[in-house]
């Protein structure tokens, strides 16, 4: 049984785009600039669903950004982007990728979500994005 704490305002869920597109989650804030002092007590959990529309060897790319006013928004560039790509006629299984929050994070975190052109039709599967203790 998982045991993380969950709290459904450190939880979003956002469509992912159609081909050639891109879009962003709603914004978790943290509550704070700089809030390292807890950071090595929480993850950031990361799902997609399955993507059985990704077209082979087509790409859905999700990158964790930040920022410090809810505005200018940057990669995390301590965290890797999850990257699912098509294959086999089948487009991609469910993913599921648990990070460290880092010490440097800001005060917002979003996920980006990026679909390659050709990339099918995938605007029926979800990314999801949660903060969890």
């Amino acid at each position: 049984m998982n045991r993380h704490l969950r709290d459904h305002l450190l939880h979003v869920v956002t469509a992912l785009p159609a081909a050639a597109g891109t879009a962003n989650s709603d914004p978790i804030d943290l509550g704070a600039a700089t809030p390292w002092v807890t950071t090595e007590s929480f993850n950031f959990v990361v799902k997609v669903d399955a993507l059985p529309a990704l077209e082979d060897d087509k790409a859905a790319t999700l990158t964790l950004q930040d920022s410090g006013d809810g505005e200018a928004w940057e990669a995390i560039p301590t965290l890797a982007p999850l990257i699912v790509i098509g294959a086999g006629g089948t487009g991609s299984g469910a993913r599921e990728v648990i990070f460290k929050v880092p010490p440097t994070i800001k005060r917002f975190v979003r996920l980006a979500l990026a679909v390659e052109a050709d990339g099918g039709d995938v605007t029926a599967g979800n990314a999801t994005l949660e903060l969890v203790g």
